[in-house]
């Protein structure tokens, strides 16, 4: 019962305050969904995803090329498997 108490009498601290990698842009939408004014929260379950996705995007990093830059930029598979593609040259 105190627990739940103190969630409405105290702000929990925001989360780049607890762990400083936490981005301040996720820490921001971290608070805004834990917001006790419903008007205040996210909208949607969707809204929330978004909004995490945005708060995030600038720290992704691409694990690999996309399908399509490999196609543009014209190489082989890195093991010099020769390409699948038909109307690709042969090795």
């Amino acid at each position: 019962m105190e627990t739940i108490q103190l969630r409405f009498t105290t702000r929990p601290l925001e989360p780049h305050r607890v762990n400083i990698e936490c981005p301040r842009s996720l820490s921001k939408e971290i608070m805004r969904a834990m917001s006790l004014d419903p008007l205040a929260r996210h909208a949607s379950a969707r809204e929330l995803e978004d909004a995490f996705h945005d708060s995030l995007r600038p720290f992704w990093k691409p694990a690999r090329k996309s399908a399509d830059e490999v196609r543009s930029s014209g190489s082989r598979l890195a093991s010099g498997t020769p390409s699948l593609d038909p109307r690709a040259e042969p090795a």
